[in-house]
């Protein structure tokens, strides 16, 4: 108690506060203010009443008290907090960030004013200076849990993934059997790669650290293999494409309206070329229909149209769209290997990217298709190098013309279109691809 208080001021304030305890408000209210009417500036009183004031639901009186006791004693820094924590509950967070920084003024080393300051400042948005109050955190109070999760999570929103995969380490030293941050590890590591995937030693290194940590992640599989550090596959794996397309579904449209993407606008095309009018009665399938993206385009031709894909997520996005008759969650050469003769048209615009050779796949949809039947696909160019077809480094394949053309004849297709395009941009450099038709 303040040396020098009256005893009668003192007991008095002693059973007011005896009294909130027990939980009986009303009496601890009325003594207090019995207490303030023979001297309203006692500074405790005005406080402690003020916290009774916001236990019994007035908010707008509590504040009121409570700046007063911090007009009245300015070093306060239990008033500060509880003034701080008052306006952060009833909706003034502006007011409660002014109270929390005269709390760490006068405490550098509150914690829970510090977390608290920190959380009001990444809701108002201004997550450099929350990630910056966090990290003086956790200078006081290594490894506090909250912290490093509030810390993880802003550290995302900035896109500092190195630094959110460190953050995300050291919660696992502290919980190592928690399956949600070894999930957000990965999704961390990804994130951090794709950061620095076209400076090829920063993103080696992020894949050896990131194959460390969870050497049959497969996305951390596949980019090794794109870097020429494991050995290159025929064809991603579908344990790739369904967590890679996944991740990437929500973004999906709106990443591929940013890289210019001409692939629907091709498709088209080359469909017009092929049959310039339109009379839907062709049973299409759409192979990797991914969001949809496509489908509305290719509709005027089709009687039915049935949209595959790996990605759950993506066939969800699609089913939005109100255009296919029907979507099938499944790999596409066992889905069209399974239903022969059962397409006039098939479809397939950037998926085959994800596939380095093509003979199998080629051959199951000419089997799927019945006579006259027509293929019509997008892929990407490989202008450089020796081979038939490469993965590079984007993880995404890229073939020669003349693969694509000797593919198709292979699988025994008639070559009907073979013609080199502008695909997409990528880091505002454009991509050149290949569109083709084959018929059967």
């Amino acid at each position: 108690m303040k040396q020098g208080l009256p005893p009668t001021q003192q007991r008095a304030l002693v059973h007011a506060a005896q009294l909130r305890a027990k939980g009986k408000l009303a009496d601890a209210e009325a003594t207090l203010r019995k207490l303030l009417k023979s001297d309203g500036r006692f500074q405790r009183a005005v406080h402690l009443l003020g916290l009774v004031r916001f236990e019994r639901g007035d908010a707008v009186e509590a504040k009121k008290l409570l700046e007063k006791a911090v007009s009245l004693e300015a070093n306060d820094v239990d008033a500060w907090r509880n003034l701080g924590n008052i306006c952060q509950d009833s909706g003034a967070p502006e007011r409660a960030i002014a109270c929390f920084r005269c709390v760490l003024d006068l405490q550098p080393g509150d914690i829970a004013a510090r977390g608290n300051l920190a959380l009001l400042i990444q809701e108002a948005g201004n997550l450099t200076e929350a990630a910056a109050e966090l990290r003086t955190l956790l200078k006081f109070a290594p490894g506090e849990e909250t912290a490093l999760r509030m810390l993880s999570r802003v550290l995302r929103s900035l896109r500092q993934y190195e630094e959110e995969v460190n953050v995300i380490r050291e919660l696992l030293r502290r919980f190592p059997h928690d399956a949600n941050l070894k999930t957000e590890l990965s999704r961390s590591y990804f994130l951090w790669f794709d950061s620095v995937d076209r400076e090829a030693e920063k993103a080696k290194v992020v894949l050896a650290e990131w194959y460390a940590f969870d050497p049959q992640d497969p996305i951390c599989l596949h980019m090794r293999a794109s870097f020429a550090v494991g050995d290159e596959p025929l064809r991603a794996t579908d344990r790739y494409v369904e967590r890679h397309f996944d991740e990437f579904a929500q973004s999906f449209d709106e990443v591929l309206t940013n890289l210019q993407y001409n692939g629907p606008t091709l498709m088209k095309q080359a469909l017009e070329a092929a049959e310039p009018n339109p009379r839907g009665v062709h049973a299409t399938v759409d192979l990797g229909c991914g969001t949809g993206l496509g489908g509305a385009l290719i509709k005027p031709w089709a009687s039915s149209l049935v949209g595959v894909d790996l990605s759950q997520k993506m066939l969800d996005l699609a089913k939005k769209r109100g255009v296919y008759n029907e979507l099938v969650h499944e790999e596409l050469t066992a889905f069209v290997l399974a239903r022969p003769g059962a397409f006039d048209l098939a479809i397939c615009m950037e998926t085959l990217l994800y596939f380095g050779d093509w003979d199998v796949l080629f051959a199951a949809v000419a089997r799927s298709l019945r006579p006259g039947g027509r293929f019509i696909f997008t892929a990407e160019l490989l202008e450089d190098g020796d081979k038939e077809y490469a993965l590079l480094t984007s993880g995404r394949y890229a073939h020669r013309q003349s693969y694509v053309r000797d593919a198709l004849k292979r699988a025994g297709f008639v070559v009907e279109r073979n013609e080199i395009v502008e695909l997409r941009k990528h880091y505002g450099e454009i991509v050149k691809g290949v569109i083709a038709t084959g018929r059967v």
